[in-house]
């Protein structure tokens, strides 16, 4: 069995201003029996991951492609410490799910991302950005499409071609109501998510405006006095409570809201896993069609009379290329449906595991965070006591 484990670690943040980027190191270990070595250790930049990621899209078919996370070029430009950490979390999640599923790791671009030297690296990018023909307008198509994936997804599933055929299931077995449906509650799961870190993020200013007040109210008893050492007692403990509430925060975002924001993102690659079955059966037809009219105009040259030979040449030649086109899209078409299934079977097996151990993570948290406020203000309460 081949074995991977890939860690995305080190952010370095390389230069300043516009120019500015950040680095990360990419350690590989693996006894796949194609890689070099069993060791590797790459680094990469955030470009690099976007470029992986639009290749899988472009060459694999049918497969869902973990998402990658959002570009936001307004943070991308502060480069403050939490969205590095943050981006490098998410685009460690990303690069563990392709090497952990069967078809992808498979992929020479991915064995190509983990092992090439620097060098080896941009000397690639510039070939295949050098490419003609087919794959790289493929490469083209995809990056258009893996850009727009959550807008363009949005709207196909809420009213666009594939809610077209209704609610039954398609060719995939999968029921098109359902996808939207669990769509739709994941959306509006990890809007409850945010909310329930922003509520104790106000608690945090709360307790910390607490602490001021109080602070201000001691100042206003004497020093030394009993009230003035409860009311400085009660604004310590606020404010100790406050820092305690602002890692919370930090952990909730960590393990909660930030993984289920993810996850909605992910439906988006399962919707354009589905629509790529739909878009492959309209190039059947689309193909098939262009290539009977060909034939049919090749026919009618063949008995026209006094017709020039070069022209029912160039005839021919256009048909047999829309011949091939339409094989082609056979091809493709038999190739996504073959994999759609089992791909969505995978998916819903993945999800239900990394959901429980989001809520799991989740719970935990919440009760680590109540057990040390619940047990830091009773060993306060004794201070607060006043004497008859």
């Amino acid at each position: 069995m081949v074995n991977f484990v890939v860690k995305v670690c080190d952010p370095v943040e390389q230069g300043k201003g516009m120019g500015a980027y950040v680095s990360y190191r990419v350690q590989t270990q693996t006894t796949h029996p194609s890689y070099k070595r069993n060791e590797s250790e790459v680094i990469r930049r955030f470009r690099d991951f976007v470029w992986l990621a639009e290749r899988l899209v472009a060459t694999c078919a049918g497969i869902i492609i973990p998402p990658l996370p959002e570009k936001d070029v307004v943070q991308k430009f502060q480069m403050n410490a939490d969205f590095i950490q943050r981006r490098c979390r998410a685009i460690n999640v990303f690069i563990n799910r392709v090497v952990a599923h069967p078809v992808l790791r498979e992929s020479k671009d991915v064995q190509l991302f983990l092992e090439a030297s620097e060098a080896d690296w941009q000397y690639e990018l510039a070939r295949v950005g050098l490419e003609k023909g087919g794959l790289q307008t493929a490469v083209n198509n995809a990056k258009g499409l893996f850009q727009g994936l959550t807008s363009k997804m949005g709207e196909l599933m809420s009213g666009g071609k594939l809610a077209e055929g209704g609610e039954g299931e398609d060719e995939s077995g999968v029921s098109r109501a359902y996808i939207m449906e669990l769509d739709a509650c994941l959306a509006e799961v990890h809007r409850q998510a945010h909310l329930v870190t922003q509520r104790h993020a106000k608690m945090c200013q709360s307790l910390e405006d607490f602490h001021l007040a109080m602070m201000s109210l001691s100042e206003v008893e004497e020093e030394g006095s009993q009230m003035h050492n409860m009311f400085r007692d009660m604004s310590e403990v606020a404010e100790e409570q406050a820092a305690e509430y602002r890692k919370h925060v930090e952990k909730l975002q960590e393990v909660f809201a930030g993984p289920l924001k993810e996850y909605h993102r992910y439906m988006s690659s399962v919707k354009f896993a589905i629509q790529e079955l739909h878009n492959s059966s309209a190039a059947v037809i689309r193909n098939k069609a262009e290539f009977e009219g060909k034939k049919a105009r090749l026919a009618k040259l063949r008995v026209t009379p006094g017709i020039q030979e070069i022209k029912v040449s160039y005839a021919e030649q256009d048909m047999n290329i829309s011949n091939r086109k339409w094989e082609e899209a056979k091809e493709r078409e038999v190739t996504v449906r073959e994999r759609l299934a089992p791909e969505l079977a995978r998916f819903q097996g993945i999800r239900a595991t990394d959901l429980e151990e989001i809520f799991r993570q989740y719970a935990a948290a919440e009760v680590e965070a109540s057990k040390a406020q619940a047990a830091r203000w009773k060993s306060a309460a004794p201070k607060f006591a006043t004497t008859a």
